[in-house]
């Protein structure tokens, strides 16, 4: 613990709320679109005031999991410099979570991932919609990689899981920016805008962190290539809004 007695959950909070003002002021100086951010403001203030909770429970479970199998950290690089297994512990979660965000576009887990596409308007704030079932399995590989695999210490842990936040607001962010060429290396906001659209698009760029992966597996879709749709899934009939919530 260091000496301000703050935990890692803490300072991802606290980079949370400077990204937030920082987007809020971006997306008004240089927004991609126009949009009525009003349409569905309740929901995404819903989907926003619950993301720490659901996150959360997530993450305590699977601590507790951990800890009660007595599970002990592999530490697979110690001795190595902390930007490599910052930079290794956050491609490998990547990579795990490419996987996890394909599967809930599979007809099993769709009800846990539709809250997350059912925004009509995209930006920073609209990103965080996140059933449990969605939370939870986007906290597995955070958890394992982090603390199993690499068992990154307190101020590791710190910037990955800022590095994190910051890629949840940006890749979700109403912003128009110059360097195209980030999405080699990162998912930008253009790049993740098609797998929000409607139609087969929502089947393409499924990359959390890194556009290696779409790349590498044949998922990619670039977004100058296709004429912009829609964004926003409908609500599936006959499933409450607890249900949706819920991820069932």
């Amino acid at each position: 613990m260091n000496e301000l007695n703050l935990t890692y959950e803490d300072v991802e909070g606290i980079a949370g709320a400077l990204l937030a003002v920082f987007f809020i002021l971006i997306e008004k100086l240089k927004p991609a679109r126009e949009m009525n951010k009003m349409d569905d403001f309740k929901y995404d203030l819903l989907g926003f005031l619950l993301i720490p909770v659901v996150v959360g429970l997530s993450r305590n479970s699977i601590r507790g999991v951990i800890g009660y199998f007595n599970i002990e950290s592999m530490d697979l690089l110690a001795g190595y410099h902390s930007g490599l297994k910052i930079f290794l512990s956050l491609l490998i979660t990547d990579l795990f979570l490419y996987i996890n965000h394909r599967l809930m576009h599979t007809d099993f887990l769709w009800n846990a991932h539709v809250w997350h596409h059912m925004p009509k308007n995209l930006y920073w704030f609209s990103g965080f919609r996140s059933s449990f079932i969605h939370a939870f399995m986007f906290a597995i590989p955070g958890i394992l990689v982090g603390f199993f695999l690499f068992n990154l210490n307190f101020t590791e842990l710190c910037i990955a899981y800022s590095y994190g936040a910051f890629a949840q607001f940006f890749t979700h962010a109403n912003i128009k920016y110059k360097l195209q060429s980030l999405s080699y290396i990162i998912v930008t906001p253009h790049m993740h805008s098609v797998h929000h659209q409607t139609g087969d698009h929502t089947h393409k760029n499924f990359g959390v962190m890194f556009s290696c992966w779409d790349r590498l597996f044949g998922t990619y879709l670039d977004p100058d290539s296709v004429e912009h749709r829609q964004y926003g899934s409908e609500k599936p009939e006959n499933v409450s809004l607890i249900r949706i919530l819920l991820g069932m």
